[in-house]
Formats: structure tokens, sequence, C-alpha cells
């Protein structure tokens, strides 16, 4: 199995501080995440108090091109969680239940490898809605498979983040409470032409310091 992007974090590197300056604009939203999403993974005990739980999932909704990707990857950086980035391609199959099983071998090797940020880029094709008569059996038991994963990370250190641009065809269910119940829109706003994420040149290299570039192969 190949893995789109793999991305591991060197403990022996400090873990920088604010990556989300890599990211020009978006200040509202860039708030917006810390208050809901960052601060209660990083401190889930204090947020427990108030009867708050972490978020197990999100979803980034947007036009292409929007920054959704890069994003997320500034969002694992915040949070020290290694960053996996899964496309469709990453888990197709021409076997019968061979997407089935690829789908699971990808939520092993992240839990084996948590803390671990989750990315399902193009998640309306990933899990479409089975309400589509076009959708083949195979696909609907590929989006059973997904579900069943999604309650069962949770508590394992696997945080999951998925983007579309095309909300309208993503399976209902992995939209409801303990889902994808969170969603955030990604990309430029009317009312504001710098809102669209626009990396910033920070030295070198805009990768994150602490963090290796792999692919993973073989899973």
């Amino acid at each position: 199995m190949k893995l789109t992007k793999l991305l591991i974090i060197d403990k022996d590197i400090p873990v920088r501080k604010d990556p989300f300056k890599d990211i020009e604009g978006m200040h509202d939203l860039k708030q917006m995440i810390r208050d809901e999403v960052i601060d209660p993974l990083k401190d889930p005990e204090s947020f427990k108090d108030y009867g708050i739980e972490p978020p197990n999932a999100i979803l980034f909704y947007g036009p292409p091109g929007g920054g959704k990707t890069f994003f997320a990857e500034k969002l694992a950086e915040e949070i020290g969680f290694n960053f996996i980035k899964v496309s469709p391609s990453d888990v197709g199959s021409k076997y019968v239940h061979g997407g089935q099983e690829k789908i699971k071998q990808l939520f092993d090797f992240a839990k084996e490898n948590s803390p671990t940020v989750l990315f399902l880029d193009e998640i309306d094709a990933l899990i479409p809605g089975r309400e589509n008569s076009e959708i083949g059996h195979h696909y609907a038991s590929e989006v059973n498979e997904w579900l069943v994963q999604f309650n069962n990370c949770r508590g394992q250190d696997v945080f999951i983040i998925a983007a579309t641009n095309k909300m309208g065809k993503i399976d209902s269910a992995v939209l409801r409470a303990g889902r994808l119940d969170r969603h955030y829109y990604v990309g430029p706003d009317r009312d504001d032409r710098d809102s669209t994420i626009h990396p910033i040149n920070t030295g070198p290299s805009n990768l994150p310091t602490n963090l290796s570039n792999k692919r993973s192969e073989g899973l």
C-alpha cells in the first residue's frame, strides 16, 4: 500500500512555535481552529472538566486550490502529530473486498505511528453517498468500513481531517455527530481577497523543520 504523503515527527528536534505563521491571512479561521480543535487536543483533561470532549474529526470544505492540505499540515505541526495524507488511489483495489482491507491497514498504520493526523483528501470520492444509484456494492462495503474505523479510532491518538470541494457527494452517515460533524470553510471569502491561504517563505524550505518527508510502501 502506498500513501500519498507521510510526514513523521523527528522527536529530537524541538517543535517550532506557532507554525500557523506560515499561513498568510485566514486569521478568524486560525483562531477558531485554535479554540475548538487545537487547545482541546493539547489539553483534553482541562476541557473535560467543563464537559468538553476533544473532536474526533473535522472537515475542511471549499474550492480547489484554497489551501486545505497546507492548513491540515500546519495543524498537525501545531499539535505535534505525525501527518498522513490519503488520496482515493491509495485505497483503491481491483479485488473484491481489497479496498476494505486497505482501509483497515491504513488505520492500523496510523495507530501504530500515533499520534497521527490522518488527512483524507477528496473524501467525496473516498466515502461517496450510498444513496447514489451509480455507486457499486463494493463501494457501499468500503463506506461501511470507513464508518467502523472512524468509530474505532476515537481515543487512540488518531485525529482525522477530511477535505472536499463537493459537500453534497459525501455519504451522510460520516457527517453525523461523533464523526465529521465540525465543518470549516477554507478558501477565498467574498469580502476578503487576502483570505486564501498562501504559504509564507520562512527560510530555505517551507516544510516544517521538525518533520521528515517519507513515502510508505507495502503496508
